[in-house]
């Protein structure tokens, strides 16, 4: 009986750790917040592999803040690209973000 309950006991700590899996790491990095209001100013850049993006979405808000002191890895889900900046001087494009998760 002893046996029984120290292998249940050992079974449940090995199920109750927290596994990390692909899904659970960072995919991108939020390096800086812009609180200009001009066209194609306001917003997050995100450097995902060598492309930086923007984003202006409020779940970032929600997220990672409006203080970017030092780079935040985040795991994100980007949609459809919303407004093509690359042709202003900033030279950086807008993307929706589907779901974003700060990654420690």
């Amino acid at each position: 009986m002893k046996l029984f309950a120290a292998s249940f006991l050992f079974l449940l700590m090995l199920l109750s750790c927290k596994k990390e899996d692909a899904s659970s790491k960072a995919n991108a990095v939020v390096i800086a917040f812009h609180a200009e209001k001009c066209m194609c100013c306001w917003g997050w850049d995100v450097k995902i592999g060598n492309d930086t993006i923007r984003i202006d979405d409020p779940i970032m808000a929600d997220s990672v803040g409006f203080e970017i002191k030092s780079p935040i890895p985040v795991l994100i889900e980007l949609g459809k690209k919303e407004e093509p900046c690359s042709s202003y001087p900033i030279g950086i494009d807008f993307y929706e973000v589907i779901s974003i998760e700060e990654v420690n």
